[in-house]
């Protein structure tokens, strides 16, 4: 969990943390010495300007990498398109003429590290003349062409999904992607043959406005999508404006308690248009508002029941809802910089600043939907940092629709995550990471198709997709997250993973029994080239059962993919 905006205030969930980790509350560390120069010379020159901004742009390797003598470094250097000075212009928060705004410099950073063509990003202010600033922009390239690769396996079936990614297509900031998956049938797991392409203009002709679209044919149906935007791209930004569009019909399959219950077609079909202002900009605090529109349509074809457990369940319901709402936003600023928590080579922004959503629309049957109702979400994320490499987030989430008689599809959920790093485990060239979770979520009046589920995707890694399903969902896990201080070869980073998992779906109506719970452990390797594929990682894991009756190899879940992170 990584929010990106929040508050400066403590809320109640860190004043209950506090109270039940029995630890003092301290400030969270601020971004150490990044643009230290830049708050130093605004001290002394209230009013200065910046005069001059230099880029200084490096190739992906150079002779100062050491690299092994058969790596064709020089040969990669040539052949890679590097980033556009006026692509790099473009994510700077600030131009030649303007007073120098120590915020404005460090958001400019988090957003550089956002990219994925990029690394090493530095920013640094130099007085040149009383009153006057250059600022120096450093960064390195990154390989930009990222291969797909993916298999998931359950017992001796395996879905292979291939393709590739270019993350900087000419060097213009543009993204490619085109991928193709053999699927695979096993137990309750049905991944389905498809393949896929996506287009990301994060800055349409230069400008602030963006545009994604994505198809894909499945074995089952199709899936297209089209999004353009003008985005919040930084906490100064006085409005934001979208309009989406979305099309999927696809198989799907209700699980219950590891197996297949039924079958049906599922047609979904979503549009929407929004617009948001900022009543407060910039830092500390931020405050949004802002009206927005939502059609959505689903439809229920060719229901069959397979199963025994089918004949107890009613085919999920048909649904047409056409909503005017206003949402709410309240986003703070109190970042701390950190590093080794679920990257490898890269710093990583955490705001532990407070993160309140809010919304709520009416879908009127005037609109065209099925029935007159009330939609509502809420969510609420508050960080705590208590040192450097030490620190957690807790959120509280609440969703569903009220039809003045009971609320459907109501959601509430509670989370807890917790990040240590620099412990007594450290030793030799393995550096260990601690990270825990715990979470419970509670669902009223779930139509068949929302029940909760936990499986490998979501949470207990040793069991099947839905393996257990119910409305109350309770999961902890513990990982030791084991990163390899120095790269194979100057070039590869490796790391390990060790976990266990504990957890439980109880029914509606059914009480919580601890002793109902089921235990996964597991290990995993990490593969990563921070140089070659910027933050892309390759995952491998392998999660047992244990307990209950379960068969630890046999009914053990083994997956291979590329991710973003750890």
């Amino acid at each position: 969990m990584k929010p990106t905006k929040g508050s400066c205030r403590l809320s109640l969930f860190l004043a209950l943390s506090i109270v039940l980790l029995g630890l003092p509350s301290t400030q969270a560390f601020a971004e150490e010495l990044e643009c230290a120069s830049c708050d130093e010379i605004l001290r002394g020159h209230p009013n200065a300007e910046i005069q001059e901004i230099r880029i200084f742009h490096e190739d992906i390797f150079g002779p100062e990498d050491d690299l092994p003598s058969l790596f064709p470094w020089k040969t990669l250097n040539k052949i890679h398109i590097n980033t556009r000075e006026v692509v790099i212009r473009r994510e700077l928060l600030f131009e030649e003429g303007d007073r120098l705004n120590p915020e404005l410099v460090r958001e400019t950073l988090r957003n550089l590290r956002d990219l994925d063509y990029t690394r090493n990003e530095r920013i640094e202010c130099a007085l040149t003349a009383p009153g006057e600033v250059r600022i120096d922009v450093h960064l390195r390239e990154n390989w930009s062409l990222i291969p797909i690769f993916q298999i998931q396996g359950v017992d001796t079936a395996q879905a292979v999904t291939l393709g590739l990614t270019e993350q900087n297509l000419l060097g213009r900031g543009k993204r490619l992607s085109v991928w193709g998956r053999k699927g695979a049938e096993a137990r309750n797991t049905f991944i389905e043959d498809s393949w896929g392409l996506r287009y990301v203009d994060p800055n349409i002709r230069g400008s602030r406005y963006r545009f994604s679209s994505t198809f894909q044919d499945r074995e089952t149906g199709e899936f297209l999508q089209g999004v353009a935007d003008r985005p919040f791209y930084s906490l100064e930004t006085p409005w934001s404006a979208s309009l989406f569009g979305r099309h999927f019909r696809r198989e799907r399959r209700l699980i219950r308690d590891g197996e297949i219950a039924s079958l049906f077609e599922q047609k979904d079909l979503s549009a929407g248009v929004d617009f948001s202002y900022a009543l407060k900009r910039g830092p500390p605090v931020v405050h949004r508002i802002g009206p927005f529109y939502r059609y959505v349509q689903k439809r229920i074809r060719d229901y069959r029941i397979v199963s025994a457990a089918g004949e107890e369940i009613e085919p999920p319901a048909e649904d047409t809802t056409s909503s005017i709402g206003i949402a709410y936003q309240r986003l703070g600023v109190r970042y701390i910089v950190e590093e080794r928590i679920d990257k490898f080579g890269r710093r990583e922004d955490f705001n532990m600043a407070n993160d309140l959503n809010l919304s709520v629309a009416f879908s009127a049957d005037l609109l065209g939907a099925d029935a007159d109702e009330w939609i509502f979400s809420l969510s609420d994320v508050q960080g705590h940092s208590f040192r450097k490499g030490h620190f957690l987030f807790l959120d509280a989430s609440a969703e569903g629709e009220w039809d003045g008689d009971r609320v459907r599809n109501g959601l509430f959920s509670f989370g807890y995550d917790h990040y240590l790093r620099d412990t007594f485990l450290d030793a030799g060239p393995f550096l260990h990471t601690l990270h825990w979770l715990g979470s419970f979520s509670y669902g009223t009046n779930l139509d068949p198709d929302q029940l909760l589920g936990l499986g490998y995707p979501n949470g207990l890694r040793g069991y099947s997709r839905d393996e257990f399903t119910g409305n109350k969902r309770l999961l902890l896990s513990i990982e030791d997250r084991v990163f390899l201080a120095r790269n194979l070869f100057r070039l590869v980073a490796l790391g390990i993973l060790v976990f266990y998992d504990t957890g439980f779906v109880w029914d509606e109506g059914q009480s919580i029994d601890i002793a109902d719970l089921r235990h996964a452990v597991g290990a995993g390797l990490r593969i990563a080239l921070p140089a070659v594929a910027g933050t892309n990682v390759l995952q491998l894991t392998w999660g047992f059962p244990v307990g209950s009756g379960a068969d630890p190899i046999e009914d053990s879940v083994f997956t291979v993919a590329t991710s973003t992170g750890f």
